[in-house]
């Protein structure tokens, strides 16, 4: 292979591999995948026994009563079997930079009742970036949140905490929790990937 043929498949290399890294999940087991749950079954774990969450337990459900999940095998109920009678909430910390767009998106269901109601946040240090109380959802379908954010420091916590029911264990499917760069900046990086490529094209010469 030539000089120029060398380059020009490292260049291309680098801008797609910037591409896919701009749009790589930020969420660690946004679907909420877990082995140990077999088909037409339930369990309840310590969060800390679910790749990537932290916080209170989380019941994994895989093709239970009917209900599919949205992404993959398995998904979440965020009402999970309290030892303290409170209120339930999840989360996840991801690294992000300051200034930089990202977009979130999820999946949620209601299980039992079309009245449950739980809330989303994103947060940096003490400043929040985004909230909103979720109360669309039907035990009929799924429905998907999606928005975008800009970063404001180095670590960015993403939280959902049960509100209807807000104790009980009976309420709130969640699924295929998302973090990326957008589009847009994808693209821009697979352009610089492709000015570098130009470069090492010109420098070759």
């Amino acid at each position: 292979m030539s000089f120029l043929k060398t380059n020009t498949a490292i260049g291309l290399a680098l801008g797609l591999t910037l591409a896919t890294s701009a749009n790589a999940n930020l969420i660690i087991n946004g679907g909420f995948e877990k082995e140990a749950v077999s088909d037409g079954s339930w369990r309840y774990f310590l969060s800390s026994a679910v790749d990537g969450w932290e916080g209170d337990n989380i019941e994994i459900w895989d093709d239970l009563n009917h209900v599919s999940a949205y992404e993959g095998e398995q998904h979440a109920e965020l009402n999970a079997h309290p030892s303290d009678g409170t209120t339930f909430s999840i989360f996840q910390d991801f690294q992000t930079v300051a200034n930089q767009a990202y977009s979130v998106s999820f999946a949620y269901r209601a299980r039992r009742s079309n009245d449950e109601a739980f809330q989303f946040d994103l947060t940096s240090g003490s400043s929040s970036l985004l909230s909103e109380l979720i109360t669309d959802h039907t035990t009929s379908e799924w429905s998907v949140f999606n928005a975008n954010f800009i970063g404001t420091g180095d670590t960015t916590r993403l939280m959902f905490t049960s509100v209807a029911p807000a104790s009980g264990t009976i309420g709130n499917f969640l699924d295929a929790v998302s973090v990326n760069v957008p589009e847009p900046g994808s693209l821009a990086l697979l352009g610089l990937g492709l000015v570098g490529l130009g470069f090492t094209r010109k420098n070759s010469k």
